[in-house]
């Protein structure tokens, strides 16, 4: 993806995700939880609110994305934010992106994961997901008193304007 069409994407999707996001009315529980250093694992359907970590905590994140096209999209929007990088993974080079979380994980970023992403099956953790050393496991769910869901894979779930939002960070899956 060449610079303008990334700074395009990045930021018309940054964009159009923080009108939707401001018309939310949003409870958090749990962002005492978070902190440098960690690992916060969001399902590949809850996605959408990740970014808010960036109002809630200051602390710099890594968020992890596959090096498809839609994973370079997901890349664009991400780099918009101050302090969070992402860390592009081919489906072939795992280890290349354990090493790249490790080194950014020893930086005292934050690590953001689809334990279930990017192809599914969808709410299954995949093996050998947390091997970064040191790092506390931090879960985040939430859930929309009115939403759409995607006919995709993963049921990609997006509040609709105005709805209720209830944010959670817990040490728990939410299984």
């Amino acid at each position: 993806m060449n610079f303008f069409k990334k700074i395009l994407v990045g930021y018309t999707g940054r964009i159009v995700l923080s009108l939707l996001l401001r018309t939310l009315r949003i409870t958090i529980i749990g962002s005492d939880r978070l902190g440098p250093q960690q690992i916060l694992a969001a399902w590949h359907d809850k996605l959408l609110l990740v970014p808010l970590l960036r109002r809630i905590s200051k602390v710099p994140c890594a968020v992890v994305v596959s090096n498809s096209r839609d994973g370079k999209l997901l890349g664009a929007l991400i780099e918009t934010y101050r302090n969070t990088e992402a860390i592009y993974v081919a489906h072939n080079k795992r280890h290349a992106a354990l090493n790249a979380m490790q080194r950014a994980h020893d930086e005292g970023k934050t690590i953001i994961i689809t334990p279930d992403g990017p192809r599914g099956p969808r709410h299954k953790i995949k093996p050998g997901l947390f091997f970064i050393e040191n790092g506390e496991r931090i879960w985040m769910n939430w859930t929309a008193s009115s939403s759409w869901k995607l006919n995709t894979w993963d049921k990609m779930e997006i509040p609709k304007p105005f709805a209720k939002v209830t944010i959670e960070f817990d040490i728990n899956p939410p299984l």
